[in-house]
């Protein structure tokens, strides 16, 4: 990171608004309650990568929470997947079940629209490039475009009520 993106990245960070607070927020919480290396060197890539212009401040924060909140199995798995699938984005099938089933519950993986496999959402593919610093590539081994508009939504299902109810 050069000196233009580090000011331009605290400056974002430590801006008075609520989505900088947040993200300070979430930053210091990893950094003082993550046990293993892992989110850390994660978090590490994604603050080069916002300051870096690579995601949005509110892409940043959101890949931020995830991290966050996953399990350190859940965030192994996107390394694993990556491996079995040489940093591919693609439909991913039955022998990918075990990253799959991981990264599902952390909403970085969901059924396919197309086929009977399995993909990542935005979100797991943006934390896999940003976040892990794959570089990804596309089945036929063409590097993958991260402007190009991923399919599916960043949305998570939020449920009201009780329980019982969904």
């Amino acid at each position: 990171m050069n000196t233009e993106e580090a000011l331009y990245f605290t400056n974002q960070i430590f801006a008075n608004t609520e989505q900088a607070e947040e993200a300070a927020e979430t930053i210091f919480d990893i950094i003082t309650t993550s046990e293993r290396p892992i989110k850390a060197e994660i978090l590490g890539r994604l603050c080069v990568s916002f300051a870096q212009g690579k995601i949005e401040l509110d892409e940043f924060n959101s890949l931020m929470h995830i991290t966050c909140a996953a399990t350190i199995p859940a965030l192994k798995a996107m390394q694993g997947l990556m491996t079995l699938y040489n940093n591919q984005v693609r439909i991913y099938y039955q022998r990918s079940k075990p990253y799959i089933a991981q990264l599902s519950s952390i909403g970085l993986a969901i059924s396919s629209s197309n086929s009977n496999g399995w993909e990542l959402t935005e979100f797991g593919i943006q934390l896999a490039a940003y976040g892990f610093g794959f570089t990804l590539y596309q089945p036929n081994g063409e590097l993958y475009d991260m402007s190009e508009e991923v399919n599916g939504s960043n949305e998570f299902l939020i449920f009201e009520g009780n329980e019982a109810d969904t």
